[in-house]
């Protein structure tokens, strides 16, 4: 390839379409354009490595290290764990209290380095939250008691590893208990047991597809600990009342479409109805794996949802493919804040996929 031809596609790319907007329409010089789209790609996608509000390093013995030596001894590995998360931990705060919350805490972050391949002390939690060790024990002693799995470093290599309270948490979902009583005893906020819920029947979904685990954690930005964790729940409740429930929320999706296609036709006979195709709003162009995963999955939903639509004789209007690798600048994701909205070229291009549906 001769480097015309380079640079001819490299300017046919959703990043250099960018920075001719900002160059053009903006009057920012080029270096000031490309500045900002790689803040904004910063910002929007965050850096690797990049640690989040409310997140923090932390340096822990590697998950296959061997037991028994000193620690300065033995194989470490960096994490980012989530200390504060904000909206959650203060519905938890507000409904439990104090000691409620940080054994919340102390939970999320086990968790959280099993799944980035390492395993903590106690003293790393005491560290971490800042409090004593003999709190992080008087905590742990209470949550064993209750029957929470802590994989602490000494636990996992005592005895290997064993159902961490978001597989808990999706057990006792399929065996028939609702959020509130969940929440109940688990202690942890009604956003976050419905997040694990919904991240299992996403990877049970896509395992029914032929996807295997290392897809599957790609495609959901999980680690391969989890994705095994959530199938061996489903392998463990697989009974004909934990099949019924998990088959009701994989078809929810579904027919909901159908339900409000149905009252929009009923309430409007006489209206033309166009069902227009969701588009992903991260897809910006960068070509990075979490685009790839996300635009799988808006297809898988496009998909149900389509044929929900032709169901009742509805034209369904291509909202996916237009608007595939423009988000950067059909959409609003790289206001301040990111609105995954259509702006006004965005709007265009929509109305030109409906257009084309009717013929």
């Amino acid at each position: 390839m001769t480097n015309d031809e380079m640079e001819r596609l490299q300017a046919k790319t959703a990043q250099q379409r960018f920075v001719q907007v900002l160059e053009q329409e903006y009057d920012c010089a080029p270096r000031v354009a490309t500045a900002i789209l790689e803040e904004a790609q910063a910002c929007l996608l965050g850096r690797p490595g990049q640690v989040q509000p409310g997140q923090v390093r932390a340096v822990l013995a590697r998950l296959q290290a061997g037991h028994g030596r000193a620690l300065r001894q033995t194989a470490t590995t960096e994490v980012i764990w989530t200390i504060d998360a904000r909206q959650e931990d203060h519905e938890t705060l507000q409904q439990f209290g104090t000691q409620a919350l940080r054994q919340v805490r102390i939970q999320r972050l086990l968790s959280e380095a099993i799944e980035q391949g390492a395993v903590a002390t106690q003293e790393d939690l005491a560290q971490a939250l800042h409090v004593s060790v003999r709190t992080i024990k008087r905590d742990c002693a209470e949550l064993e008691a209750q029957g929470v799995y802590l994989p602490t470093r000494g636990y996992v290599q005592g005895i290997g590893r064993g159902q961490t309270h978001k597989a808990r948490i999706v057990g006792e979902w399929l065996q028939g208990q609702t959020y509130d009583q969940i929440q109940l005893s688990s202690r942890h906020s009604l956003a976050s047991i419905q997040r694990y819920v919904q991240a299992f029947v996403r990877v049970v979904h896509l395992q029914r597809q032929s996807f295997d685990k290392g897809q599957l954690a790609r495609l959901l930005a999980m680690s391969p600990a989890l994705v095994e964790e959530y199938l061996a729940v489903y392998r463990q409740h697989d009974s004909p009342a934990c099949r019924e429930r998990l088959e009701s929320a994989m078809a929810a999706y579904e027919a909901n479409i159908s339900v409000i296609l149905t009252a929009i036709a009923e309430a409007a006979p006489e209206a033309t109805i166009v069902f227009l195709e969701a588009y992903n709003p991260f897809s910006l162009g960068t070509g990075i794996a979490f685009e790839e995963g996300t635009s799988l999955m808006v297809v898988r939903l496009n998909d149900l949802a389509a044929a929900a639509a032709a169901a009742q004789g509805i034209p369904v209007a291509d909202g996916f493919t237009s608007m595939q690798g423009t988000a950067a600048f059909t959409t609003l994701m790289l206001a301040s804040p990111p609105d995954i909205h259509p702006n006004a070229l965005g709007h265009d291009v929509l109305a030109q996929a409906i257009v084309a549906a009717l013929g």
